[in-house]
Protein backbone atom coordinates (compact mmCIF):
# COMPACT_ATOMS: atom_id res chain seq x y z
CA UNK A 1 0.00 0.00 0.00
CA UNK A 2 1.34 3.41 -0.96
CA UNK A 3 1.61 5.94 1.83
CA UNK A 4 2.27 9.56 1.16
CA UNK A 5 4.38 10.77 4.10
CA UNK A 6 3.27 13.59 6.34
CA UNK A 7 4.18 17.02 5.10
CA UNK A 8 5.42 20.02 6.99
CA UNK A 9 4.83 23.63 5.94
CA UNK A 10 6.47 26.65 7.58
CA UNK A 11 5.32 30.23 7.50
CA UNK A 12 7.15 32.68 9.73
CA UNK A 13 7.03 31.05 13.19
CA UNK A 14 4.03 28.89 12.33
CA UNK A 15 4.34 25.20 11.40
CA UNK A 16 1.67 23.09 9.74
CA UNK A 17 2.07 19.32 9.84
CA UNK A 18 -0.45 17.35 7.81
CA UNK A 19 -1.17 14.01 6.17
CA UNK A 20 -3.90 12.21 4.30
CA UNK A 21 -5.27 9.60 6.71
CA UNK A 22 -7.51 6.98 5.14
CA UNK A 23 -6.92 3.87 7.26
CA UNK A 24 -5.31 2.63 10.48
CA UNK A 25 -1.89 2.25 8.82
CA UNK A 26 -2.01 5.96 7.92
CA UNK A 27 -2.96 6.80 11.52
CA UNK A 28 0.05 4.88 12.84
CA UNK A 29 2.36 6.48 10.28
CA UNK A 30 1.18 9.97 11.24
CA UNK A 31 1.78 9.14 14.89
CA UNK A 32 5.32 7.98 14.01
CA UNK A 33 5.92 11.16 12.02
CA UNK A 34 4.76 13.33 14.94
CA UNK A 35 7.03 11.38 17.29
CA UNK A 36 9.94 11.79 14.87
CA UNK A 37 9.33 15.53 14.63
CA UNK A 38 9.23 15.80 18.40
CA UNK A 39 12.42 13.73 18.70
CA UNK A 40 14.11 16.05 16.21
CA UNK A 41 13.39 19.00 18.52
CA UNK A 42 14.83 17.03 21.44
CA UNK A 43 17.95 16.09 19.44
CA UNK A 44 18.52 19.69 18.46
CA UNK A 45 17.90 20.85 22.04
CA UNK A 46 14.84 22.89 21.17
CA UNK A 47 13.01 21.77 24.31
CA UNK A 48 12.07 25.29 25.36
CA UNK A 49 10.16 25.97 22.16
CA UNK A 50 8.57 22.52 21.93
CA UNK A 51 7.40 22.43 25.55
CA UNK A 52 5.86 25.84 25.19
CA UNK A 53 4.38 25.22 21.74
CA UNK A 54 3.02 21.69 22.23
CA UNK A 55 0.38 23.21 24.49
CA UNK A 56 -0.68 25.37 21.54
CA UNK A 57 -0.75 22.51 19.02
CA UNK A 58 -4.21 21.57 17.82
CA UNK A 59 -5.61 18.87 15.58
CA UNK A 60 -8.08 19.86 12.88
CA UNK A 61 -9.69 16.98 11.01
CA UNK A 62 -10.85 18.05 7.56
CA UNK A 63 -13.97 16.59 5.94
CA UNK A 64 -14.22 13.45 8.12
CA UNK A 65 -15.08 12.66 11.70
CA UNK A 66 -12.42 10.73 13.52
CA UNK A 67 -11.70 9.80 17.09
CA UNK A 68 -8.01 9.03 16.72
CA UNK A 69 -5.72 10.46 19.37
CA UNK A 70 -2.37 12.00 18.47
CA UNK A 71 0.38 12.90 20.91
CA UNK A 72 3.59 14.90 20.94
CA UNK A 73 6.02 14.52 23.79
CA UNK A 74 3.45 12.70 25.89
CA UNK A 75 0.89 15.49 25.48
CA UNK A 76 -2.37 14.69 23.68
CA UNK A 77 -3.06 17.17 20.90
CA UNK A 78 -6.37 18.97 21.32
CA UNK A 79 -8.92 18.30 18.58
CA UNK A 80 -10.76 21.43 17.45
CA UNK A 81 -13.58 22.11 14.99
CA UNK A 82 -12.14 25.35 13.63
CA UNK A 83 -8.79 27.08 13.58
CA UNK A 84 -7.52 30.49 12.55
CA UNK A 85 -4.75 30.17 9.99
CA UNK A 86 -3.04 33.25 8.59
CA UNK A 87 -6.02 35.36 9.61
CA UNK A 88 -8.65 33.08 8.08
CA UNK A 89 -11.01 31.08 10.27
CA UNK A 90 -11.48 27.62 8.71
CA UNK A 91 -13.69 24.85 10.05
CA UNK A 92 -13.40 21.11 9.60
CA UNK A 93 -15.74 21.20 6.60
CA UNK A 94 -13.56 23.84 4.87
CA UNK A 95 -16.38 26.35 5.15
CA UNK A 96 -15.75 30.01 5.85
CA UNK A 97 -19.20 30.90 7.19
CA UNK A 98 -17.83 31.37 10.72
CA UNK A 99 -15.36 33.86 9.26
CA UNK A 100 -18.18 35.85 7.63
CA UNK A 101 -20.36 35.83 10.75
CA UNK A 102 -17.46 37.00 12.89
CA UNK A 103 -16.55 39.78 10.42
CA UNK A 104 -20.15 41.05 10.26
CA UNK A 105 -20.47 40.93 14.04
CA UNK A 106 -17.24 42.88 14.49
CA UNK A 107 -18.29 45.42 11.86
CA UNK A 108 -21.66 45.97 13.55
CA UNK A 109 -19.96 46.38 16.92
CA UNK A 110 -17.61 49.00 15.45
CA UNK A 111 -20.51 50.81 13.79
CA UNK A 112 -22.41 50.90 17.10
CA UNK A 113 -19.30 52.35 18.76
CA UNK A 114 -19.15 55.09 16.10
CA UNK A 115 -22.84 55.95 16.59
CA UNK A 116 -22.46 56.01 20.39
CA UNK A 117 -19.32 58.16 20.32
CA UNK A 118 -20.42 60.75 17.77
CA UNK A 119 -23.67 62.55 18.42
CA UNK A 120 -23.22 65.90 16.69
CA UNK A 121 -21.24 65.28 13.53
CA UNK A 122 -21.94 65.82 9.90
CA UNK A 123 -22.52 62.95 7.47
CA UNK A 124 -19.06 63.33 5.89
CA UNK A 125 -17.34 62.63 9.21
CA UNK A 126 -19.56 59.64 9.91
CA UNK A 127 -18.96 58.22 6.43
CA UNK A 128 -15.19 58.75 6.73
CA UNK A 129 -15.13 56.96 10.10
CA UNK A 130 -17.31 54.17 8.76
CA UNK A 131 -15.06 53.68 5.73
CA UNK A 132 -11.86 53.70 7.75
CA UNK A 133 -12.97 51.65 10.76
CA UNK A 134 -15.71 49.31 9.58
CA UNK A 135 -14.20 48.59 6.18
CA UNK A 136 -10.88 47.85 7.86
CA UNK A 137 -12.60 45.37 10.18
CA UNK A 138 -14.37 43.57 7.33
CA UNK A 139 -11.31 43.50 5.07
CA UNK A 140 -9.05 42.50 7.95
CA UNK A 141 -10.91 39.26 8.58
Amino acid sequence: MYYRPSRLLKFDDNTKFFANVENQDNVEQLRKDLTAMYQWTVDWQMLFSIWINVWYCTLVTIMVITNHEYRMGGITLESVCQERDLGVLVDSGLKFSHQCVKAVSEAKRTLRMIKRSLTNTDSHTTIALYQSLVSAVVCGF
